[in-house]
């Protein structure tokens, strides 16, 4: 246990991302009036003094393994962030490809994320992103007529709180981000009914697809967007139906897709709430891998 000196304040000492998002915790004041990057400051001068104590190095905090990620790693995404970051800009890859991510703009680590049986791990709380005005950014090797980007995600806005009520996902092919497939969850703004997934494809944006589900504020979903060529198709919570699926067209060719996890390319009404267990595959998954995966969640230990 770590106490401090006698008589000693300096109020709450928020991290760095807690100074880019605002409020009362970040405020000077005569209790509370150390620099932006005091918090890792003190916390490596903390960790080194209990080295020289323990007269061994630090161990890094690595999740446990859990249900559920055995399943997504036996289906080999390329990339898989768990999102169980206490701290900085990146999100790590599970796998062993270093496919790491990027977290943009504003962020909160470390929230509470889906509480299910397949998330749990010797009583320890699942944990997740949780987006306030940020995103999560990549660029990888994944042919663009072929893909599929699977996530958990909890929105934290009334369905008719503005004209879009959240970005999900953008993936373009190429560097440019302008010319993908975007999935979002609509809004009072009219073009689909408020809480239901559109799919808005290509460049310029002509073609929309919308699904029937009103989806609840404040509660954890499953999400899987796959491309195979001209097909595209969302399923949302393990159903063996897809909530949209349409013939997009072939997308323009390219080697390279750019993900954008919690938002679109122009930042406009980003994903107000968390994301959790993102995995990005080279192929689309099928019918019976997105049902396992979801269940997998649900059933924790069983098989």
């Amino acid at each position: 246990m770590n106490i401090e000196l006698a008589n000693g304040s300096e109020g709450y000492i928020p991290p760095p991302e807690q100074h880019a998002l605002g409020g009362y915790t970040t405020w000077p004041a005569r209790t509370a009036a150390l620099e932006v990057q005091a918090e890792p400051r003190i916390v490596a001068t903390v960790l080194s003094l209990l080295e020289k104590v323990a007269g061994r190095p630090r161990r890094l905090a690595i999740p446990g393994p859990a249900s559920y990620t055995e399943h997504i790693l036996a289906s080999r995404p390329l990339a898989y962030w768990r999102l169980e970051e206490m701290e900085g800009r990146i999100a790590h890859d599970a796998t062993v490809r270093e496919h790491h991510g990027v977290f943009e703009n504003q962020i909160a680590h470390y929230l509470p994320g889906a509480d299910l049986p397949g998330f749990g791990r010797n009583f320890s709380i699942n944990r997740a992103v949780h987006l306030a005005g940020g995103r999560i950014a990549t660029r990888i090797a994944i042919p663009a007529e072929s893909y599929s980007a699977e996530f958990w995600f909890w929105n934290g806005l009334p369905n008719d709180a503005r004209a879009v009520t959240g970005y999900l996902l953008e993936a373009s092919p190429g560097a440019d981000r302008t010319n993908g497939d975007i999935l979002g969850l609509g809004g009072s703004g009219g073009a689909t009914k408020p809480g239901r997934f559109f799919l808005t494809l290509g460049q310029p944006r002509s073609l929309c697809l919308s699904g029937n589900t009103e989806i609840s504020p404040k509660t954890w979903h499953h999400v899987v967007l796959t491309r195979s060529g001209s097909w595209v198709a969302v399923y949302l919570d393990g159903k063996s139906e897809p909530e949209i699926a349409g013939d997009a067209g072939v997308p323009q060719q390219s080697t390279h897709v750019s993900f954008l996890v919690g938002s679109r390319h122009d930042v406009d009404s980003s994903l107000e709430g968390k994301l959790d267990e993102i995995a990005l595959y080279d192929r689309p998954l099928t019918r019976a891998e997105v049902a396992e995966h979801f269940h997998a969640a649900r059933r924790g230990q069983e098989r």
